[in-house]
């Protein structure tokens, strides 16, 4: 799956717009307090890994990765096609998030409260419900386990408002809204807010440059896997064929896509200290796979891209 529509064409419920703007914790914050009906003192929002390439999941994944101040970390993601597999990616993500706090070292009694948060343009369980949440509950006696996970399931088709705060049912709606409808005043502070970062990141080039390279990384990143194992596969005529093809693809599509992703990543780190060239963007995309793995350190210890591109020159 790529990305097809143009950036000035997207509203909020838009992959890319949505953890492009989330990824401000003054935006990221207050959405997570309409969710959870609490208030949160600060949160930090994980920049450099809320859009990577993940070669496990096959593809980009555009997440919004946070934490507050109490150490609770939050997975956040919006869903616009529903592919029928919510509650398995749930079950991935948790365990993605359990693994990296273990291989830090993190005992299984220190581990923190971990929530994974869909918001969906759909109703997810067909329920008319516009919050579904859960948890894990033991079958014989129905009293919660508390394990510090929970799972919630939002839908901006939901019907029935009982139990749903204004302030959630608002974001929900703003979300719902076609390109027409969102771009219209609101008399929400906060929707407001959305609104203006929606606007500052379709006129800020650097944003715009970001998007296409984006959206070229996962053109990229399908085709050659696509294509490959296509051609690999019925060349053969046989099932066999097709089988070895199809994993031949995927393994060369993976290779294309764990370097594209660094590519990614090195863009990402250097274009948040200043404008990035064409020619060091020219010089990024001939690198191999290897020598972009030692420039990643360069980039974060460098002040800004210009210091970085010497540093690699020499």
């Amino acid at each position: 799956m790529y990305i097809r529509k143009p950036l000035n064409e997207m509203t909020l419920k838009d992959d890319f717009m949505f953890s492009a703007v989330m990824m401000k914790p003054e935006n990221c914050k207050p959405m997570l307090e309409r969710i959870l009906g609490i208030e949160i003192g600060c949160v930090t929002v994980d920049r450099e890994k809320s859009i990577v390439f993940n070669p496990d999941y096959r593809g980009i994944r555009l997440d919004v990765l946070a934490t507050d101040e109490n150490n609770t970390h939050y997975n956040v993601e919006m869903q616009v096609a529903d592919e029928h597999n919510l509650p398995l990616r749930s079950r991935y993500y948790h365990s993605q998030m359990d693994m990296e706090l273990l291989e830090k070292g993190l005992p299984y009694q220190d581990l923190p409260a971990c929530l994974v948060i869909f918001i969906c343009d759909f109703d997810p369980f067909k329920k008319g419900l516009f919050c579904y949440t859960v948890r894990q509950r033991c079958v014989e006696n129905g009293e919660i386990v508390d394990d510090g996970t929970m799972t919630i399931f939002l839908s901006t088709q939901g019907k029935n408002r009982d139990g749903i705060s204004p302030k959630l049912l608002k974001f929900l709606e703003f979300l719902h809204k076609t390109l027409e409808d969102s771009q219209k005043e609101s008399e929400d502070p906060y929707i407001q807010q959305l609104q203006e970062s929606v606007r500052e990141i379709k006129h800020s080039r650097e944003m715009g440059a970001r998007y296409m390279l984006f959206t070229e990384l996962l053109k990229d990143e399908f085709k050659s896997g696509y294509s490959e194992g296509e051609k690999a596969g019925y060349d053969k005529g046989e099932r066999i064929g097709y089988d070895k093809g199809e994993k031949a693809g995927y393994d060369k599509g993976k290779m294309a896509g764990e370097k594209n992703g660094k590519i990614f990543v090195l863009l990402h780190i250097l274009s948040e200290k200043g404008p990035v060239t064409e020619q060091l963007q020219q010089q990024l995309a001939q690198a191999d796979s290897a020598t972009l793995d030692s420039w990643i350190k360069s980039a974060i210890e460098s002040a800004d891209p210009e210091e970085f591109q010497k540093r690699i020159s020499k």
